[in-house]
């Protein structure tokens, strides 16, 4: 909902459209209802922003996470997309290359949502966010270590996968 609302409050800005004149409009539809629009601050602002000068220890941990998600190399997820789309691509072509838009709709979807949240203005409302507390450290450092183990290293995990997969495989093959 948020988001929605924030990129129809942009859009409204960009095109010079009274952003209240729309929600009274839209709202005449009563499957989307007033809270459907609300966006968030007394103010109109949009919500968070430029959390990453509030919080920069959160702010890595957020990068770390979205990167891995991202599949990019040295993190978790790289090798699993990667073996996704070598395994795909010799039996599956088509299907494989239009999975690749995924990959592409996510990165837009992750970074669209980082700079929003993290980057630009700072929103005064969120002034009492604190950065991440030692405590909360002690348990997501070990959860990155893992990312980047996994990425640069995944032999483990595909070991304990290997015999499964192999199953899998010979049950397509007789299939084809």
């Amino acid at each position: 909902k948020v988001s929605f609302a924030n990129e129809m409050k942009m859009l409204c800005d960009k095109l010079n459209i009274d952003y209240d004149k729309v929600v009274e409009y839209s709202t005449y539809d009563e499957r989307l209802g007033k809270s459907h629009w609300a966006v968030p601050g007394p103010d109109g602002k949009l919500g968070f922003g430029g959390l990453a000068s509030k919080m920069p220890v959160f702010n890595a941990l957020i990068i770390i996470a979205f990167f891995a998600g991202l599949g990019l190399p040295a993190l978790s997820g790289f090798i699993s997309e990667a073996l996704c789309f070598i395994g795909g691509f010799s039996a599956f072509r088509t299907i494989t290359i239009i999975g690749t838009l995924g990959i592409l709709l996510n990165a837009i979807y992750f970074l669209r949502a980082y700079q929003r949240v993290f980057t630009g203005p700072f929103n005064k409302k969120y002034d009492y966010l604190r950065d991440i507390s030692k405590r909360e450290l002690f348990t997501v450092i070990p959860i990155a270590f893992f990312i980047f183990l996994f990425g640069v290293y995944p032999a483990p995990l595909i070991n304990m996968i290997k015999y499964s997969v192999q199953d899998i495989i010979s049950i397509f093959q007789a299939v084809m």
